[in-house]
């Protein structure tokens, strides 16, 4: 019983944060990365896809305007960074970017149809569907080869080890791509290669980054933008197959759902603090943002920021008044 008045009185006095403060401000896992989700911008997300394949033909556009070779992409980006304002090091952890239908193409949604087995050279691509991209390659007709392909319901993701960031910029080189879902839809006619009407799945195919154009990470207001300039080729094995190139453009909020949250990972701790201390707040080291963030940790304000040091002695001295009133209630028992 008498534990739970000692408890209360040192929660209401902010001893408790002060312990908890000075636990933070000396140990390393305060300062882990923060971890966020971009939203892709996708008008200013454009990905475009000439194709790659094995006889080393130009893959064309299935309309005049070259639509079907170029499509926007929505969806998120997660990172973790070292500091939402002015981060020194990024790591993509994931995304989930979503390819919008540039139109309808052939082939099908069953990849069209083959033909007669008997005959080579009379498969049809049936009727257009809705596809992220759309491809067309005509090596002289189906006596010899005509193929239509689309690309459909594309997801790709992205990763990488944590990156350098100096000045708002980094290098993209490296980052890896992925796909979580996705499928490729063929339809060949061909008198010199047979005919084939398929549907395979791209989720085994893999890629790296290659654009070397920087990519950025800047803060305007209460935005942050990230652009990344891609240039991969998806590939299964050593197989090349359809090779991307573009920009990811995404951005983050700044505001607070939570106030004194500084980091937005939807609870206010001692990672908040650090982002105050190392001028990642709304007001950067603002006293207004300091006060929000005891306020909602559950201390007094107080003036100044303790220094480590200080910090230290201020845990030193709690202790020592917990340890007085022990004594204390031990003498009276006695």
């Amino acid at each position: 019983m008498g534990r739970l008045p000692l408890v209360s009185r040192l929660l209401k006095s902010g001893a408790v944060m002060s312990l908890s403060l000075t636990a933070c401000l000396l140990a390393t896992q305060c300062a882990t990365a923060v971890q966020v989700d971009f939203q892709l911008q996708g008008s200013n997300s454009l990905l475009a896809a000439p194709f790659l394949n094995a006889v080393g033909a130009p893959m064309l556009a299935q309309d005049p305007g070259n639509t079907s070779l170029t499509t926007t992409y929505s969806g998120t980006i997660t990172v973790d960074v070292d500091n939402l304002t002015s981060p020194t090091s990024i790591k993509f952890i994931s995304a989930t970017a979503a390819a919008a239908n540039s139109g309808s193409w052939l082939p099908d949604l069953d990849g069209g149809s083959a033909g007669d087995p008997d005959i080579q050279g009379d498969a049809t691509p049936g009727l257009a569907a809705p596809a992220n991209y759309g491809f067309f390659i005509d090596l002289g007709g189906p006596s010899v080869a005509v193929l239509y392909s689309a690309v459909r319901d594309v997801v790709l993701s992205l990763n990488s080890d944590p990156i350098p960031v100096s000045a708002g910029q980094f290098s993209g080189l490296g980052v890896g791509i992925t796909v979580p879902q996705g499928s490729y839809y063929g339809n060949l006619s061909s008198g010199a290669f047979g005919d084939d009407a398929s549907v395979q799945d791209l989720t085994d195919e893999t890629g790296s980054n290659s654009a070397s154009a920087t990519a950025s990470y800047s803060v305007a207001g209460n935005v942050a933008t990230l652009s990344l300039p891609l240039q991969f080729i998806l590939s299964e094995g050593a197989n090349p197959e359809v090779e991307f190139s573009g920009t990811f453009v995404a951005t983050y909020s700044l505001v607070q759902s939570v106030a004194g949250d500084f980091n937005n990972d939807g609870k206010v701790d001692g990672a908040d603090f650090l982002v105050w201390q190392r001028g990642g707040s709304p007001n950067p080291l603002s006293p207004g943002d300091l006060a929000t963030w005891q306020g909602a940790y559950g201390g007094p304000a107080i003036g100044a920021v303790p220094e480590p040091a200080t910090a230290l002695l201020m845990t030193s001295a709690v202790i020592g008044a917990m340890l007085g009133v022990r004594r204390g209630r031990r003498a009276q028992t006695l």
